[in-house]
């Protein structure tokens, strides 16, 4: 498995072998907060390496905050991910967190509920699924375990957002030599439900054309309208694409857009529309791929990971696509196993990223204030560590590695 850790900025990954850390504050937090934050101290433990059993990771910046709301409680919020030596990400289930200000543990009335909207994180997800002929004629045929691995996947994130704060917006988009894109009806009625996936037509046999690129460039430039649009564009808020094909991409170079757009159901009723795209002035498959490359990077919080499956595959382009979203890419041949089994190694690459946060009673200072995970299996830890102004209303964080 290659893994491509992915940040929500071009400078906002850490990857935490030894930490050094940004506070170096004495004793624990009290009402006489003593020290100053600086840019030296004592490095933290554990976080990566093939001696450590876990490794932690901070896609962006902490929040510090005093709410005007009469309490004098500062609150801080910290999001992170945590993964085992080889690299596999961590359920919650699978380690422990402590929250510290200045080395002492945060109270545990002091501590967010995990069901606080101040932890909320919404996520836009949106799949790019193969639905060429290929798909069908595999063996064994592809096309509905791709199908039943999708549903599956867009299930699996309503249920685990049942308990946790924030909003779910979902897209799917199939391609052969057309476009397929599904649609929402008016008012936000009609969204596409995980049972609906199962519904997509199957692939006709054709002449074997697959606008792959131009699948992920029409949902790339989707989702960027929706963040431009002000939907889920929240610090902590996720953009992610899922991408699975069975071969490497033929048509994309190719102009088709006077091919008619129609608006088509499903067999459940679930609406989409079925068009052509124009492809690289140039007309060179180099170009379609850059077009496509450049759609996704233009958007500041997408995420793309991508599952390639079959003897047809171009690994390398792929890699392009996974890399440049700042996601991971899966080869089914190397993998093994079954199509569900690979989009679940896949959807633990975001599912995992956990909030934590705190509101404290802080007078007044600077302070230092630690994230501590440990693996429960192996019982060795990550530190993560930055400073906060805090007490009033110029709180702020004042350093923080990322």
């Amino acid at each position: 498995m290659s893994v491509v850790s992915r940040f929500k900025h071009p400078a906002s990954f850490l990857s935490l072998l030894v930490l050094p850390l940004l506070a170096s504050c004495s004793g624990g937090y009290n009402p006489d907060p003593t020290g100053t934050p600086g840019n030296t101290g004592t490095p933290g433990t554990g976080g990566g390496g093939s001696k450590s059993g876990l490794q932690l990771s901070v896609p962006v910046q902490p929040t510090v905050s005093y709410p005007n709301d009469g309490r004098g409680l500062t609150q801080m919020v910290v999001q992170f991910s945590a993964r085992d030596k080889t690299g596999n990400p961590l359920n919650s289930d699978e380690f422990d967190v402590e929250l510290r200000v200045n080395d002492s543990p945060v109270d545990v009335e002091s501590l967010l509920n995990q069901s606080s909207e101040e932890l909320g994180v919404n996520l836009n997800f949106g799949m790019v699924l193969d639905a060429s002929y290929s798909m069908t004629v595999g063996n064994p045929p592809a096309f509905v375990p791709m199908k039943t691995a999708a549903r599956d996947s867009y299930q699996e994130v309503l249920d685990l957002w049942k308990n946790r704060p924030g909003k779910i917006k979902f897209s799917v988009v199939w391609f052969d030599s057309l476009i397929k894109q599904s649609q929402s009806g008016a008012g936000g009625q009609g969204d596409w439900q995980p049972s609906d996936l199962l519904t997509i037509p199957s692939p006709q046999q054709d002449g074997g054309q697959t606008k792959l690129y131009s699948a992920v460039e029409v949902m790339a430039k989707r989702m960027k309208v929706d963040y431009d649009n002000g939907v889920f564009n929240g610090a902590r808020d996720q953009y992610v694409m899922l991408v699975f094909s069975d071969g490497a991409d033929n048509y994309s170079w190719f102009d088709n857009s006077k091919q008619p757009d129609q608006p088509l159901t499903t067999t459940s009723g679930a609406s989409y529309r079925q068009f052509g795209t124009t492809g690289p002035a140039s007309q060179k498959p180099a170009d379609a791929l850059a077009q496509t490359l450049s759609a996704i990077s233009s958007h500041p919080s997408l995420t793309t990971h991508v599952i390639g499956l079959g003897e047809t595959i171009n690994i390398d382009e792929l890699k392009k696509i996974a890399s440049t979203g700042r996601g991971v890419f899966q080869n089914g041949n190397l993998a093994g196993g079954s199509v569900g089994e690979l989009f679940q190694r896949v959807m633990k690459e975001f599912t995992t990223l956990q909030t934590r946060g705190a509101q404290v009673p802080l007078p007044p200072g600077d302070y230092k204030i630690s994230l501590i995970v440990t693996n429960k299996a192996t019982k060795e830890a990550g530190q993560y560590h930055f400073s906060i102004r805090a007490g009033g209303t110029d709180a702020k964080v004042i350093a923080a590695p990322l």
